[in-house]
């Protein structure tokens, strides 16, 4: 009996021994897991007006970019956010003023630079204090998109491959007749037409960061903000824009942060 009882007792101390690896294994993969954990995710906003979108970014996003992207960055005098918009040759030319404020020009224009592509084409860029519309632009709606860091740095070289660069690697500057105050326009190689204009572009550089939605449906920003929903961004109430001041030069932490609203509340 003792000695079945001393052969069970090193066969149960020889299973702990080899059982013990197993059992430890998983705190290790734990670890491992930790450290490759995804960095704090960014929030950067599709802001629009009734038929034009742009995307606003954080101003601290902009730190590590190229030099030619920190120097339209540091360029942009003011708040904390970076505004980004594309378009024709006529677009941010619309001030009191401007080459294409009367209305009936404007119109001509824009029906005209949808049906022939053009190759002449601006990047309007422009510093905010809180997320929202571009100088002396009304807005109509507004989403917040969560992004990675990386994915981030992806968009912004998105962004970069629009502006036309000198010799030196500076970007070159477009007229600035007409502009709104605070405004900057950047001469972009990029060519507008029907099925790549200023919807379209915003997709673009938001898919470059890692956000999915379909490019070839968002023809209207209403369409752009609902394929974007779809995805997972979250409308923010136009009056509520404040909220959305960045922590940090990071945005809000969450979504909920930014002051969600139903669709239902898209007219208020």
């Amino acid at each position: 009996m003792i000695r079945r009882l001393t052969v069970m007792t090193a066969m149960l101390a020889v299973t702990t021994c080899v059982a013990t690896p197993c059992l430890a294994a998983p705190a290790e993969d734990a670890t491992a897991q930790v450290a490759e954990a995804p960095a704090e995710a960014v929030t950067v906003y599709v802001v629009a007006t009734a038929t034009h979108s742009d995307i606003v970014i954080p101003r601290s996003a902009f730190a590590d970019a190229s030099p030619l992207m920190r120097k339209v960055a540091d360029d942009a005098k003011g708040g904390p956010w970076i505004i980004f918009g594309w378009g024709p040759f006529w677009f941010g030319r619309e001030t009191a003023g401007g080459p294409y404020h009367d209305p009936t020009v404007l119109g001509i224009n824009a029906i005209y630079s949808i049906v022939i592509p053009q190759l002449t084409s601006r990047l309007r860029v422009a510093a905010l204090d809180a997320p929202g519309p571009a100088p002396l632009e009304s807005l109509t709606s507004m989403v917040a998109i969560r992004m990675t860091p990386d994915g981030l740095r992806r968009a912004i070289k998105r962004i970069e491959k629009t502006i036309d660069s000198n010799r030196d690697g500076t970007p070159v500057l477009a007229e600035q007749g007409g502009v709104a105050p605070g405004v900057i326009m950047y001469r972009s190689h990029e060519i507008y037409h029907v099925t790549h204009e200023c919807n379209h572009w915003v997709s673009e550089v938001l898919h470059a960061g890692g956000v999915g939605d379909v490019t070839l449906f968002d023809l209207l920003p209403q369409m752009l903000d609902a394929d974007l929903e779809i995805g997972g961004a979250t409308e923010v109430r136009t009056d509520d824009r404040s909220k959305a001041a960045p922590v940090s030069g990071s945005g809000p932490s969450s979504p909920a942060e930014a002051a969600p609203r139903s669709r239902s509340e898209a007219g208020q």
